[in-house]
Formats: C-alpha cells, sequence, structure tokens
C-alpha cells in the first residue's frame, strides 16, 4: 500500500521539541507502519525542517498552501483545486492523523478526529476566529470518505453534533509507548529527582495548562488535605501555559510560594518516566478527553491514576483507576487522601492497571488502521 501520510502537526512538535497528544499518536503509527509492508508518503503544511531532522525513505512534501488557505480555496471554489497534483499520484489513500485534513483530487482520504471539543464545548476554546475555524474544522471531516476516532464517546459525539452517519465512523483506541513500562534504574529516577529538587511520593499532574485540565480543582483539592500530607507529598504540575489560565496562573503562584507543590513546564520524556516512576498518583480529573493518554501512560508506569467519571475516562479507565466528580472538590481531595492512607487500594490499581493497559498496543492500533484502510479501498473502487 502507498499510504499519503499528515504530517504537519508532528512536524511542527520536532520544530518546537513539544509533542502533543496528536503529535505522539502520529509519530507511533509512523514507526510501526514503517515495519509493516507499507510506503509512507509524508505531507506537511508546515514550515520546512532543517535538513536532516527527519528521514523517511520518501521526503517530505511541503505543500505551498497553508492548510486554511488549501481548504478555504476549496470551500470556495465549491470543487478540488489541484495543487497536489504530483504527490496524489503517488499515493493510493491519504491518512490525516492530525485534524489537516485535505481534499485530494480522486485519492480516498481517511481522518482521525480525536475529539469535537469546539463544537461541545465552544467556551473551552480561543474565540479568535471561532465561528470560521468550526466551519473549516467541519467542512475538512464532511469531506473525509472515513472517519477514524479513539472512544465511542468522541464516536457518539461526531455523530449527534455533525450528523455524519455512525458506518462511516470506527472507533480504535491509542496505544502506549512501551518506553513506559521500562524501570528507570535507582539512581537515574534520583538523579531526575535531585535536578527538580523533589523527593518521591508526590501528586503529578501532566497536561496542558488549560480550562478543561481542571487543573484549578486540582491545586484547591490538594491544598484541603492535612498540612502533613501536603508537606510530605506535594503536587508537582507538569504541563506548559496554554490560555485562559490567568486565575490558575495566580494559585500555582501560591502554592509554590506555600512550598505545597511546584510547576515544571517542560521536562523530557526520559525524565517524565522517572516522575511518573517516582510519584504516588497521577492525579488526572479532567473535564473533557477524547481518549486521555496520561491515564494509560499512568497505567504502564505502575502508577496509581485518580480520574473522571466524565466523557471518555471511564471507557478508557475503567475499573483500574479511582473515578471522581470532576466538578468535585471534595471528591478529588478524597481520593488523593484515599492514595495516601490505603496502601492495599494503592496496590488494587496498579495490579488492575497492569493487566488493562496490556489492550492499549499500537501494533494492534495499527493493524486496526491498516484493516479500516483496506476496506475504504475496496469501497472507493
Amino acid at each position: 500500500m502507498r499510504l499519503g501520510f499528515g504530517s504537519t502537526v508532528w512536524l511542527n512538535g520536532l520544530k518546537n521539541n513539544k509533542l502533543d497528544g496528536i503529535g505522539v499518536y502520529t509519530k507511533e503509527l509512523w514507526k510501526t507502519f514503517e515495519t509493516m509492508n507499507i510506503e509512507l508518503y509524508p505531507l506537511s503544511f508546515s514550515k520546512r525542517l532543517p535538513t536532516g531532522s527527519f528521514t523517511s525513505q520518501q521526503p517530505v512534501t511541503y505543500s505551498l498552501l497553508k492548510f486554511p488557505i488549501h481548504l478555504g480555496l476549496h470551500t470556495l471554489l465549491k470543487s478540488p483545486i489541484d495543487e497536489l497534483q504530483s504527490y496524489r499520484q503517488n499515493i493510493d489513500l491519504f491518512f490525516a492523523p492530525d485534524h489537516h485534513i485535505p481534499i485530494i483530487k480522486d485519492k480516498p482520504v481517511v481522518a482521525t478526529v480525536m475529539d469535537i471539543i469546539p463544537f461541545v464545548h465552544p467556551e473551552w476554546v480561543s474565540s479568535r476566529f471561532r465561528r470560521l475555524k468550526n466551519f473549516m474544522f467541519k467542512r475538512s471531516i464532511l469531506s473525509a470518505d472515513h472517519i477514524i476516532t479513539i472512544s465511542e464517546y468522541s464516536k457518539n459525539d461526531i455523530i449527534n453534533y455533525l450528523n455524519i452517519c455512525p458506518d462511516k465512523i470506527s472507533v480504535v483506541d491509542l496505544g502506549v509507548n512501551k518506553d513506559f513500562f521500562n524501570k528507570v534504574p535507582k539512581n537515574e529516577k534520583q538523579k531526575i529527582l535531585d535536578k527538580f529538587n523533589l523527593e518521591k511520593d508526590f501528586f503529578l499532574f501532566i497536561g496542558t495548562l488549560q480550562p478543561r485540565k481542571n487543573v484549578l480543582r486540582i491545586i484547591q483539592a490538594h491544598r484541603a488535605l492535612p498540612d502533613k500530607i501536603k508537606k510530605d507529598h506535594p503536587l508537582i504540575i507538569v504541563g506548559q501555559y496554554g490560555w485562559d489560565s490567568q486565575d490558575l496562573m495566580h494559585e500555582i503562584q501560591v502554592m509554590q510560594k506555600n512550598q505545597d507543590g511546584v510547576w515544571l513546564s517542560y521536562v523530557k520524556q526520559a525524565e517524565l518516566f522517572s516522575l511518573l516512576q517516582s510519584a504516588i498518583s497521577l492525579v488526572y480529573p479532567s473535564l473533557y478527553e477524547g481518549f486521555g493518554l496520561p491515564i494509560i501512560e499512568g497505567f504502564a508506569s505502575g502508577c496509581p491514576v485518580i480520574t473522571s467519571n466524565v466523557t471518555s475516562l471511564p471507557e478508557v479507565a475503567g475499573d483500574a483507576a479511582l473515578q471522581v466528580d470532576p466538578t468535585s472538590i471534595e471528591e478529588i481531595n478524597i481520593a488523593m487522601y484515599r492514595i495516601i492512607k490505603e496502601e492495599g487500594l494503592r496496590d488494587q490499581l496498579i495490579q488492575k492497571a497492569n493487566n488493562r493497559v496490556k489492550k492499549y498496543d499500537w501494533n494492534d492500533v495499527a493493524k486496526a488502521h491498516i484493516n479500516i484502510f483496506n476496506k475504504v479501498l475496496t469501497q472507493y473502487e
């Protein structure tokens, strides 16, 4: 199979030394597809990377048009323009894993849509050009021949908000990087803890600082713990600033001034392995997730997880995590307290997580994608 492969978000992440969930998903699928009998033809709407910073059997094709312009021209003209003519002649099907869904003449397109938060919760996305962005995003989703999404919850949202036929949508779970399973040597973990001036058994949050991640309530729940617990088990927040988090930043400053916790804006992945394996719990009570990748990364790391009982998170976590109402500071606080006081509970969660995480394998994820591609190709003919 000659597979066109959207690489915009991934290559931007490489350029900025920062991969988000979509970037991780794109990278992991690429790595797995490379081990299969598939020819990969990367396409990017980003700026060119420096020579040598990304290698593949086929060189990256960089669109002459930025993605909004590409999609806008198609929308205005109401017919495909063929700016990717030479590119499309090399591929059998195009796969868009990163919400950059091009319209390619005479070739089927399969697109992954992680979630449709801009439609479900418009208050959680920037208001700048919101209506136009939503219109264009919907237009690009509807143009795809088939949609892949990452949870049944997201599938239902896509059906309900975009009125897409269920038969046109397939659910494929995410996988977990096998490196999260590898035990970091004790001396290496200690080096990372020393670097950040930490001691083990802290509470840990991982994610971009934005409203739906619910970090403000995590801080408030942690603050309500007894003083000795807060001292012995501070809250470590790992994540770069997103948007609309002015109140949160104030609370982070208060938290650090009171020595109740630390904000680490960015850590390398190797450092993240050590942090997860040193934490007493990953606290991830997000208000909305299409999947919630940090949950299974916590599972693989042997770190007990506290998460939400809403959206896709119960679907992913099952009974291997403590589930709470994310709008209840009290429930988050009680879950933290139980993690500290109930060693048996921690052991039980770790065991259940160890069993559950086995289902999240990138090889299985890639095979499921290939089956979908082959089905779409058959129908397209």
